[in-house]
């Protein structure tokens, strides 16, 4: 949440307990005063606006995080592929067996889901 609105819904806390202290009010209060909406209401549903500001703030800052995650994975992938054609090209030898290769170092790496993943690509390169 922005600072300024912090200090804005603070500011209508410190407001609030003025006039809950306040003299003349006191006063109306002991002769019989009963606002419909008290000023104890009034704090509970700015406590309120603050908790759904900051809930609201978190979510988008949540989407926001995914969506760099997203695109970190988008430009790891593209990384990935201009490696992957680099290393055929350099080493001469097939897509296929470049990634069969590739999957049996994750597997000696403990990398069994990607070992796994390398060595179905290799396969789907061969057929």
């Amino acid at each position: 949440m922005t600072q300024q609105l912090q200090q804005l819904l603070n500011q209508a806390h410190t407001l609030l307990d003025q006039v809950l202290n306040d003299p003349q009010y006191q006063t109306l209060l002991k002769r019989g005063f009963t606002p419909e909406s008290t000023i104890f209401n009034a704090q509970r549903l700015i406590a309120s606006l603050d908790l759904e500001i900051k809930d609201f703030t978190e979510k988008s800052m949540v989407e926001q995080l995914v969506d760099v995650i997203a695109n970190a994975r988008l430009e790891a992938s593209e990384k990935i592929a201009e490696y992957i054609v680099s290393e055929t090209e350099r080493q001469d030898v097939s897509l296929s067996d470049l990634l069969f290769g590739f999957a049996q170092v994750a597997f000696n790496r403990g990398l069994e889901e990607s070992a796994k993943f390398l060595e179905n690509a290799s396969e789907k390169c061969r057929a």
